[in-house]
């Protein structure tokens, strides 16, 4: 299947179902599932996936960029997948590039489901994916600290899909994702801790070997933006994020990855010909600031 024919079945579909799909069965927390990615999914419709969550924003190093075509290949290969794995997106090329649009719900609408989520999100155990919707691989006797049952109620009652925008970039750059709508974005949450600058979401740090052209597919990375609508939808009523992070904060980026690795924005260049001096300027700002302020105090 090639870009142009995905494109011209989605024209010809308009709910986004592949001709002669049968109904899509209802989300729903498969019975007894064990925790733990080595045990096999049971079949559903469409696939679920075992997932383990990722710091929302680790070092690895640059993936190999690769010639065009291998890339292109790379892009009809993850196509099939995504029909399969997402019955509802559909696949879009502008003059940028390639692109996916779809909705994920998060967390499920069943106020016991989502609890278990929500308990296995902030104890950072696997999860159970299922067209965009996030469930726990075990029943929980008890919720997280400072996370109570009317959080929990608040979030079903408040909670409502996303509808979400993926463009590929060329490799060895990572996936960008957009939630377009609700918009979240810096402008609407100019304080959100797990957003980039120019509004994509952050599921995890590039430099942490989460995804890799050849390695992972387009699937992968929309489970992981799963997540992070999950932890959002949390985040919303909240106000805190659960399960492990990296900060945003340069000095801690500066740190932690390697001059080598790939740099936090995406791009897949390595940290050192990317952001690696814009966020050495932006400490010693932050510490010319402090300065500043000090000898105003003294005088």
């Amino acid at each position: 299947m090639t870009v142009q024919d995905l494109i011209e079945m989605n024209e010809a579909n308009p709910h986004g179902r592949p001709p002669g799909r049968p109904p899509e069965v209802p989300p729903g927390r498969p019975p007894g599932l064990p925790p733990g990615p080595s045990h096999d999914v049971p079949p559903v419709e469409p696939p679920g996936r075992i997932r383990k969550p990722a710091p929302a924003f680790g070092g690895g190093r640059p993936t190999a960029a690769g010639s065009a075509s291998s890339w292109l290949t790379a892009c009809q290969q993850h196509m099939a997948e995504m029909v399969a794995c997402y019955p509802g997106w559909k696949c879009f090329r502008d003059e940028s590039g390639i692109f996916w649009e779809g909705r994920l719900q998060g967390l499920p609408p069943s106020l016991e489901d989502a609890a278990n989520a929500v308990t296995a999100l902030y104890w950072d155990d696997h999860v159970f994916i299922r067209d965009g919707t996030v469930y726990a691989t075990t029943k929980y006797g008890s919720l997280p600290p400072n996370i109570t049952l009317d959080h929990v109620r608040r979030i079903v009652q408040e909670c409502r899909s996303y509808q979400v925008q993926v463009r590929y970039r060329r490799p060895p750059g990572v996936p960008m994702a957009r939630c377009i709508n609700p918009e979240v974005s810096r402008k609407t949450h100019p304080a959100h801790p797990h957003l980039y600058a120019d509004g994509s979401v952050c599921p995890f740090l590039p430099s942490s070997k989460r995804w890799a052209w050849g390695e992972n597919t387009l699937v992968d990375f929309v489970d992981d933006v799963a997540i992070w609508v999950a932890k959002h939808q949390v985040y919303e009523v909240t106000g805190k994020w659960i399960g492990p992070a990296i900060s945003h904060d340069p000095e801690h980026l500066v740190r932690s990855i390697l001059p080598n690795a790939p740099c936090h924005c995406g791009s897949g260049k390595p940290y050192s010909r990317c952001h690696r001096y814009d966020d050495w300027a932006q400490i010693a700002q932050k510490k010319s600031d402090f300065r500043r302020f000090i000898i105003r105090r003294k005088r």
